[in-house]
């Protein structure tokens, strides 16, 4: 008696359910959130962990912060920016100055800002070119004044450039370095025979090229595309640049 007295409350009271007579004037309350058409009937136990969830997640803080992950990397993207712009205003105020007191140095900064500058143009292309001055610029250097400031020459803007372009793959950076050091050991040994300043400037070209395609094949993945691309561009426009350009920056860098 106490049972049915019970499942009557809470049927016909609580659920608003009504008896099995009246069943044709069935009127659901949608609003009870005891009920779900077509789902079973929640138990107490369920509804209250329901009940709970839902008061716990109206009284959370909303976070308006923004994430740590966005800002680091715009933090770090501006801290580029700046470097890189730090780097070009350094030498364009370092490079006239420099002329007032040492003329070879004159030279290495512009030479070295020039090339760094022109590596930049690499970033425009599907593939590797040799179109840049750092190797042109290296090789004037180490005939004008002595081979171990034209390596130098050569490596810094080389890096710079690297730099500057947004280099990610590290070993980039030192690929430059294969092919300098060998045309530095054959211009201080004077091994090259000083017939004239293209044939000269030439043969540093093709002793960089072959250097450097070596120590690329026995240390990394090469790619035969980028490599033939590279070795013709770097051919035809240092060929260029020694048969018309050198003769008049040696005349007056002497």
């Amino acid at each position: 008696m106490f049972s049915k007295l019970i499942n009557l409350i809470v049927d016909d009271l609580i659920l608003n359910k009504k008896s099995i007579a009246s069943k044709g004037n069935t009127q659901i309350n949608y609003n009870n959130p005891l009920i779900y058409t077509g789902r079973p009937r929640k138990t107490h136990i369920e509804y209250a962990k329901h009940i709970t969830k839902k008061i716990t997640k109206s009284h959370n803080p909303v976070n308006l912060s923004i994430p740590k992950t966005s800002a680091a990397r715009h933090m770090s993207s501006l801290t580029h920016n700046n470097s890189r712009t730090t780097i070009l205003l350094v030498l364009l105020l370092v490079t006239p100055l420099s002329l007032l007191f040492f003329k070879h140095q004159f030279f290495m900064l512009v030479f070295i800002s020039i090339g760094a500058i022109s590596k930049m143009s690499q970033k425009y292309f599907p593939l590797l070119i040799g179109v840049d001055f750092c190797l042109f610029f290296s090789i004037l250097i180490s005939i004008a004044y002595n081979p171990t400031l034209g390596i130098l020459t050569g490596i810094i803007s080389s890096t710079l450039g690297s730099f500057l372009k947004q280099t990610e793959r590290i070993e980039y950076y030192f690929t430059p370095i294969y092919g300098f050091i060998p045309v530095w050991i054959i211009m201080s040994l004077s091994i090259i025979p000083a017939t004239s300043l293209l044939i000269t400037g030439m043969t540093c070209v093709a002793i960089y090229i072959i250097a450097r395609f070596v120590m690329i094949a026995l240390t990394y993945r090469i790619c035969i595309a980028n490599q033939l691309t590279y070795i013709a561009t770097t051919l035809i426009f240092n060929y260029w640049l020694l048969s018309s350009v050198a003769p008049f920056l040696v005349s007056i860098m002497i």
